[in-house]
């Protein structure tokens, strides 16, 4: 994984070098700053620019990805980090995993009050976990191995691709959202006003090969999988104060919303539900100049209603995050282990900058610790009251781990995590990725 990193820390660089003046430097991942050139950053500029690079990650539950991504930027002279952005993802990983998506970012429109974000994305994995509904899962492997008994399985290929693909689910997903964010004040203390909605459409099966995987657990529950669709629709408020918006050291960051699904959106007859969501993130500079940042994120959200196995598994709010568990509500848990209609989340996280150099742009290198605490509820109000519970196992669930952080031009992040939990017998989760968490 070593090699990963070093190869985007080489690349970047190299390539923001050979672009033209008016071009911004290549980003791998979400939102990436323009690296200032010659004391003139690009955002000042006019006109298009250009980044792209191969993207590569890993993490435990998707195994190793690559794919490409580029971006074009739209830039007058005026609006800070760009005017637009448009970002085409191409990507897929050895366990499965597709994920391509178009996105763009527009700002300050409607005279320099609104804020536009939009995603179209196709979504597919045969790597999706399910253990069952709620808190009290428990993925035993004991549980798999009685059930290959009861179907005569003998030591064997088909005995172990039915062990492999108990605890595993296959599906296609492609989604579409947007949100709209109203400025009502700058900063300090600036406040949006939010306004989005959400397509999805749930389908069992590969490409190819429909339903979900014969005799696995998601199987004996929904044989023929789920074809769900949902349209949602979301309101709310945000409040930001962070200092830098990438990699904050101080301030905080607070967003509430509301959301609906319903028919008359979109969504599959007979679903539909009401949900509330409450992130708010704060940021604590320990020593100067950031050199140690305690950083915190409680995320709080419910549903009531009727929603797919995969619903229960989202949050609402502006950001795309799903579990609990994986890499971003969960480290060192099974990825969306715990789907429930009730979920919360407090992650606290140690960032200590060790080093800091020059290399025409400022690269800084820092060790974190972190914590997380997570809360996942039960209700009767779920898809499928009779979906498997072990009652050993509680609402509460821990997690905690350590990372490496790489940040170039105080904007792009390349972040190495380890987590580990208790849930999954402290086995390690390893996750590489862009951006903060949070």
């Amino acid at each position: 994984m070593t090699t990963l990193l070093l190869a985007a820390l080489l690349i970047a660089p190299a390539l923001a070098q050979d672009a033209p003046d008016e071009s911004p430097p290549e980003e791998v991942g979400e939102p990436v700053s323009p690296v200032p050139e010659n004391d003139v950053v690009a955002w000042e500029r006019q006109g298009l620019g250009f980044g792209g690079l191969p993207a590569v990650n890993y993490n435990t539950d998707e195994g190793f990805g690559a794919g490409a991504l580029g971006t074009l930027y739209g830039y007058d002279g005026a609006t800070a980090p760009y005017k637009w952005k448009l970002t085409a993802l191409f990507f897929l990983t050895t366990n499965g995993v597709h994920s391509h998506y178009l996105d763009l970012d527009a700002l300050e429109l409607a005279g320099g009050k609104l804020r536009v974000r939009s995603r179209a994305k196709f979504g597919a994995t045969s790597a999706e976990n399910y253990c069952g509904l709620g808190s009290q899962v428990t993925c035993d492997e004991g549980q798999a191995i009685l059930r290959a008994d009861d179907q005569g399985l003998a030591e064997g290929e088909d005995r172990n691709t039915f062990l492999r693909r108990y605890y595993k689910n296959r599906l296609i997903e492609p989604f579409w959202t947007t949100n709209v964010r109203y400025q009502l004040r700058d900063k300090p203390h600036r406040v949006e006003l939010i306004a989005g909605y959400r397509f999805s459409w749930l389908i069992s099966g590969a490409l190819g090969e429909p339903g979900p995987f014969e005799g696995s657990l998601y199987s004996e529950t929904f044989p023929e999988g789920e074809n769900v669709r949902t349209g949602v629709a979301q309101l709310g408020i945000m409040v930001d104060n962070r200092d830098n918006e990438p990699s904050p050291h101080s301030g905080y960051w607070v967003e509430a919303t509301t959301r609906g699904s319903h028919p008359y959106l979109g969504s599959s007859p007979g679903t539909g539900y009401v949900g509330f969501n409450a992130n708010l993130r704060g940021y604590v500079p320990i020593l100067k100049e950031g050199r140690l940042t305690l950083a915190n994120r409680l995320i709080m959200d419910a549903i009531v209603g009727n929603a797919s196995t995969q619903e229960l598994s989202w949050f609402g709010g502006t950001q795309i995050i799903q579990g609990i568990g994986g890499l971003n509500a969960g480290r060192g848990i099974r990825q969306r282990r715990y789907r429930a209609p009730v979920k919360g989340i407090e992650q606290a996280e140690l960032r200590w900058r060790f080093a800091s150099v020059d290399l025409g742009f400022p690269l800084e290198l820092y060790l974190h610790a972190f914590g997380e605490v997570s809360y996942v509820g039960e209700t009767e109000r779920v898809v499928d009251a009779n979906a498997p519970f072990n009652a050993d196992q509680g609402p509460i669930h821990f997690g905690e781990g350590a990372g490496l952080r790489i940040v170039m031009d105080k904007n792009f992040i390349i972040r190495l995590d380890f987590g580990f939990s208790g849930d999954e017998n402290n086995a390690m989760g390893m996750y590489i990725d862009v951006d903060n968490l949070f």
